[in-house]
């Protein structure tokens, strides 16, 4: 009779078992970049999708992916939830701002941009958007300061009535 004394694993790299939608699947395939992470860690990791099954799950109606993760620092456990994010499209943007730094004024997105004088209220062009990152397509350049928060009382001040003579 052969017992099992120990296993040896090498959690130097782990895989991470998704559950992709069928209708999300056709937009997931091998090499894609996936950023992971574990609920109550701040910390993200990113892998690539390294399988796709073409099997659908009966019950569920997803498919299983498969996301290689490196783990050299051994903070990713075997066994954990996490939730991941597949790049399902990718552009570079020259310029991107918090979302949180826009406004609108008279039906215009609007940031605030720092000048020698304090602000001053810009009209912008946006693109698109990841998360609460929103690209800029025209309105300001590379490397302008703008007000990422606190913009209400700067929106306040530019939209007080003027002095009237």
């Amino acid at each position: 009779m052969e017992t099992e004394l120990f296993v040896i694993v090498d959690l130097g790299r782990v895989w991470v078992d998704l559950a992709v939608s069928a209708t999300d699947l056709p937009l997931v395939r091998e090499g894609q970049d996936v950023a992971v992470a574990v609920r109550g860690i701040t910390e993200t990791g990113s892998g690539k999708i390294t399988f796709v099954s073409p099997l659908l799950d009966k019950e569920t109606r997803t498919a299983r992916v498969v996301v290689s993760l490196d783990n050299a620092g051994g903070r990713w456990r075997p066994g954990s939830f996490v939730t991941a994010k597949i790049a399902v499209e990718s552009h570079d943007a020259a310029v991107t701002i918090p979302f949180a730094a826009l406004q609108t004024l008279d039906g215009r997105k609007t940031v605030f941009v720092r000048t020698k004088e304090g602000f001053e209220a810009r009209n912008v062009v946006l693109g698109g958007r990841d998360g609460p990152v929103v690209e800029i397509v025209s309105g300001l350049a590379a490397g302008e300061t703008v007000a990422a928060s606190n913009t209400f009382p700067l929106k306040a001040e530019v939209s007080k009535p003027g002095d009237e003579d």
